[in-house]
C-alpha cells in the first residue's frame, strides 16, 4: 500500500544518551525488580512488559514531560524497541514526527501598569492574568462598576461605552458575592472580559474589596485561551496605592503586556508493520509523556516531585510494544499495522491531534484505532477491563466474545474521552480505549512500577491481539457517530475534589481517591466511601452524580450522604 510515510532508515538520535541493547535492558529490569528468568535469550511477555515500564518509569527520565530530556530518553528507548522488533520507520523524520507547542508563558520584562501616574510593582501591586492578550497603550480609566447593566437580559456594558479606555471593574457583584445571589454567575473573570469587550475597552483591570471573592490565580503554565485585550489583576496593596481607602475614580492608565512564551518541541514515535498488497490500516497507540515534576496537572499537594507515571502511561506503551512484537512474530498479514507512541497527551492530546492533522494520516485507509492508556492496575479479584468507545462501531461487539471468566470486559460508550483515541474518533475513525481503572496514585509521584499488575497487563495485550485478529478479515469497519442524549449533563461550577471509581457498578458514586483540602476531604469523606446523595439530589450513578453537582455553586453549603463499611452516614459539606 502507498502511505505518505518516509521509508528511509535513519540512525537513532541519541544526543548525549546511550541506550543498551534490549537484552541487557531486560536483564537490568529483571534484576531491579528482584525477578529472574529462565528464558533470558527470549524473554517472555511479562518479562518484556516489566522491562519497558521499569525503564520508562525510572527517576532518570524525570517524569517524561513533553519537550524535556526525559522525553528524549523515552523516545530513544521506544525507537530502539521498534528497531529490535523489526518495524519500519513511519514518521516524517525516521521514526519521529515533531510538533511545537507553548509550555507556558510569563509577562515580558517591559510589561508594565501605571495608574494615575503611579508605577505599580509587578507581582506585588498587580499581575497579568493569563486570559489576557497582548497590547500596549495609554488611555483614560473608566470605572464600570461590576460591568453589569442588565443581568436579567444577560447584557453587560452598553456597546462602545468604554471605547478607547482602560476599563476598571470590580470582580464582585451587586450586594456582594454569595452563592444564592442572582448575580453569582457574573463574578467570573471570563464574564468580566465579555463585558469589557462589549464596552469596547482597550484593556481591563480587575479588583475586588469583597472578602468573599478569591483573587484569580495567574495560571501562566496552563493552556488558557487569550482574549483580545490585556487583562490585569490589581491586588489589595495595589488598590490602596492608587485609590487609598476611597471608592475607585476615573483617571489615567498606561499599560503594556507582552508574553514571553516557552516554546518547546515534542515528538511522536511511529513505526509500521507493513504488509504489501493490503489496503487496510489498523492504528495502535499509547501516549508516553507524563507530568514531569508535577508543575501542572498533578493531584499531589506536597513539594514538587518526579511523577514517574508507571501506569499513566508507561503501562500502555509497554503494551503497545508487545502487541507490535506479537503481531510481527505471528506473521499477521490481514492489515498494515501502524504503532504510534504519542507525546503531549497530558497537555491536551497534542501529539495525536498533530498526527490526524498531518499528511501522515489518511482516514480513507484507516479501519480503526486502538488506544492503550493506563492498563497497569487490573484488579486481581474483579479483573474488569474497561473498553471505552466500543459503541463507535458494531464490529466491536466481538469484544463480548473475548470476555471470559478470567477477564471481564466492560465495553461501551462513544469515542469521546480524555485520551488520544478521541482525536481519531472525531475524524470518523472507530476508536476504542483500553483502561483498567483509576486509583489513588493517579497523577501523583506514587504511581510507580512496584504497584503494577504485570500479569494483568499481559492479559490486556492478549485481548488486544485477539481483537485485531478477529477483525482482520472485516475490511474497513463501520463508524457510528454518537447520538446526542435526550438528557444533557449540566455544566457545573463545583467539584467534590475526588477521583471516582469508574469500575464501580452499584448504587452511588464510589470514591477512588480524595484530594486533600477539597470539599470532600473537608467534609470528612475517605477513599472507598460511596456518595448516594448530595443535598436533596439522589446519586444513583456517575450520570446522576454530575447532575447533582450542577445544582450547586461555589461557597454553597449542603449535606452529603454516603455509605462507609455498610453504614449510611451524613456530613455537612461546603463547596
Amino acid at each position: 500500500m502507498n502511505y505518505p510515510f518516509k521509508r528511509n532508515s535513519t540512525g537513532l538520535l541519541r544526543g548525549a544518551f546511550l541506550f543498551p541493547a534490549p537484552g541487557i535492558l531486560a536483564s537490568l529490569a529483571l534484576a531491579a525488580s528482584g525477578c529472574t528468568s529462565d528464558h533470558q535469550s527470549e524473554p517472555g511477555l511479562q518479562e518484556m512488559l516489566l522491562q519497558h515500564v521499569t525503564f520508562l518509569a525510572d527517576d532518570k527520565l524525570e517524569g517524561r514531560e513533553t519537550g524535556t530530556p526525559g522525553e528524549t530518553l523515552a523516545l530513544g528507548y521506544i525507537e530502539e524497541q521498534f528497531r529490535a522488533i523489526g518495524l519500519s520507520p513511519a514518521g516524517t523524520e525516521g521514526f519521529q514526527q515533531s510538533f511545537e507547542y507553548t509550555a507556558g508563558k510569563r509577562p515580558a520584562a517591559d510589561s508594565h501598569l501605571r495608574m494615575n501616574g503611579l508605577d505599580l510593582i509587578a507581582e506585588t501591586d498587580y499581575y497579568a492574568l493569563a486570559e489576557g492578550g497582548e497590547g500596549s497603550g495609554e488611555a483614560p480609566i473608566y470605572f464600570g462598576g461590576f460591568g453589569i447593566s442588565d443581568p436579567v437580559q444577560g447584557s453587560f456594558l452598553k456597546p462602545g461605552s468604554a471605547s478607547g479606555k482602560v476599563l476598571l471593574l470590580d470582580l464582585s457583584v451587586p450586594g456582594g458575592y454569595h452563592p444564592h445571589s442572582s448575580y453569582a454567575d457574573y463574578a467570573d473573570v471570563r464574564t468580566k472580559i465579555s463585558s469589557a469587550m462589549q464596552g469596547g475597552a482597550s484593556a481591563l483591570v480587575l479588583f475586588s474589596l469583597d472578602p468573599q471573592i478569591e483573587a484569580p490565580e495567574n495560571h501562566w503554565m496552563r493552556k488558557i485561551t487569550e482574549s483580545e485585550i490585556p487583562v490585569f489583576w490589581l491586588t489589595g496593596q495595589g488598590y490602596e496605592k492608587v485609590f487609598g481607602s476611597k471608592e475607585p475614580v476615573d483617571g489615567s492608565c498606561a499599560y503594556a503586556l507582552q508574553w514571553d512564551r516557552d516554546r518547546r518541541t515534542g515528538h511522536n514515535a511511529l513505526a509500521m508493520l507493513d504488509n504489501p498488497g493490503t489496503d487496510r490500516l489498523v492504528i495502535v497507540g499509547a501516549h508516553y509523556d507524563h507530568l514531569g515534576h508535577g508543575a501542572s496537572g498533578s493531584l499531589y499537594t506536597g513539594e514538587p516531585a518526579i511523577h514517574n507515571g508507571a501506569d499513566d502511561n508507561a503501562s500502555g506503551v509497554a503494551g503497545l510494544l508487545e502487541i507490535a512484537r506479537t503481531l510481527k512474530k505471528s506473521g499477521a498479514t490481514g492489515s498494515d499495522y501502524l504503532f504510534i507512541a504519542f507525546s503531549g497527551e497530558e497537555l491536551g492530546l497534542y501529539g495525536s491531534k498533530q498526527f490526524v492533522n498531518s499528511g501522515l494520516f489518511d482516514s480513507t485507509l484507516t479501519s480503526y484505532m486502538v488506544n492503550l492508556d493506563m492498563i497497569g492496575r487490573l484488579d486481581s479479584v474483579q479483573r474488569k477491563l474497561i473498553v471505552d468507545g466500543a459503541s463507535s462501531s458494531p464490529a466491536f461487539d466481538v469484544l463480548n466474545k473475548l470476555s471470559s471468566d478470567s477477564l471481564h470486559i466492560q465495553a461501551g460508550g462513544s469515542g469521546i474521552g480524555s485520551s488520544d483515541h478521541m482525536s481519531f474518533y472525531l475524524e470518523g475513525i472507530p476508536s476504542v480505549h483500553f483502561f483498567t481503572g483509576t486509583h489513588g496514585d493517579y497523577h501523583k509521584p506514587s504511581d510507580d512500577v512496584e504497584k503494577l499488575n504485570v500479569e494483568g497487563m499481559a492479559s490486556v495485550v492478549h485481548i488486544v491481539v485477539d481483537l485485531i485478529n478477529e477483525l482482520d478479515d472485516d475490511g474497513k469497519i463501520a463508524y457510528v457517530k454518537s447520538e446526542e442524549t435526550s438528557e444533557v449533563v449540566p455544566e457545573f461550577k463545583v467539584t467534590l475534589g475526588v477521583i471516582p471509581d469508574y469500575l464501580y457498578e452499584d448504587r452511588g458514586m464510589r470514591i477512588e481517591s480524595i484530594r486533600e483540602g477539597r470539599p470532600a476531604a473537608n467534609a470528612g469523606l475517605k477513599d472507598g466511601d460511596i456518595v448516594v446523595k448530595l443535598g436533596d439530589v439522589e446519586v444513583l450513578d456517575m450520570y446522576s452524580y454530575m447532575k447533582a453537582l450542577g445544582q450547586f455553586n461555589k461557597g454553597e453549603a449542603t449535606t452529603v450522604e454516603f455509605i462507609r463499611n455498610g453504614e449510611v452516614l451524613q456530613s455537612p459539606l461546603v463547596f
